[in-house]
């Protein structure tokens, strides 16, 4: 990883309880150490809300790694434009249901088939208060 954008990792990690690794250009091959330092970071403080938006260089490889990571205590989650598709989303549908604390994941802008949207909104329809965006105009609510 470049110096640069591990020193930008390191800030958002520094910052407060909510993360944004937005638009950093972080790659599947990179996410790895990032959710390590994530976990690091949040057996200090726990961090509530992550967002890895807008970095389409993470795709379905980056997206399971981040679901098989995430804190167990977030609240918040955005993986919007991230170009995930059908296997990354899959996962983070079944690793969400572990999730107690769990109120927003973003997931619109990616790669998802019509019945992966349809897997979130069967999904929300059993569920609720969680909201879970998979594409703009259509919100689920579900709760875990």
């Amino acid at each position: 990883m470049r110096i640069d954008k591990m020193q930008a990792v390191l800030k958002a990690l520094d910052q407060s309880n909510t993360v944004s690794f937005r638009k950093l250009g972080i790659a599947s091959d990179e996410i790895a150490s990032i959710m390590e330092l994530v976990k690091q970071s949040n057996a200090k403080k726990t961090i509530q809300s992550i967002s890895f938006s807008y970095n389409p260089l993470l795709g379905d490889i980056g997206a399971i790694t981040i679901a098989n990571n995430l804190p167990e205590l977030i609240s918040e989650i955005g993986l919007v434009g991230c170009e995930i598709g059908d296997a990354g989303a899959r996962v983070l549908i079944n690793k969400i249901e572990d999730l107690p604390n769990l109120r927003m994941l973003c997931i619109e802008q990616n790669k998802l088939s019509e019945s992966v949207k349809d897997q979130f909104k069967r999904f929300s329809d059993n569920n609720s208060p969680v909201i879970v965006v998979v594409q703009r105009n259509f919100i689920c609510q579900m709760s875990n």
